[in-house]
């Protein structure tokens, strides 16, 4: 399925919107990431991260977990 940049604009200020009508994110909410990572069984590998803008997820938690297991990371 191919998506023009209009979909992707219209996707992505859906998303806003939803994101806006449920309030500031809960900072636990980074922290079930981390439940929800995937047990592969790799020990190392590189993960890429990033720094949370307006309400995303803050994924810090995840990537402090990771690197503690092991991973490098990549911001």
């Amino acid at each position: 399925m191919n998506f023009t940049s209009l979909d992707k604009t219209r996707a992505r200020n859906a998303a806003k919107m939803i994101r806006a009508g449920l309030g500031a994110v809960d900072p636990a909410a980074a922290v079930e990431l981390i439940k929800h990572w995937p047990k592969t069984g790799v020990r190392k590998g590189v993960v890429a991260g990033y720094l949370p803008v307006g309400t995303e997820i803050d994924p810090r938690a995840l990537m402090g977990a990771l690197a503690d297991a092991g991973h490098d990371l990549a911001l």
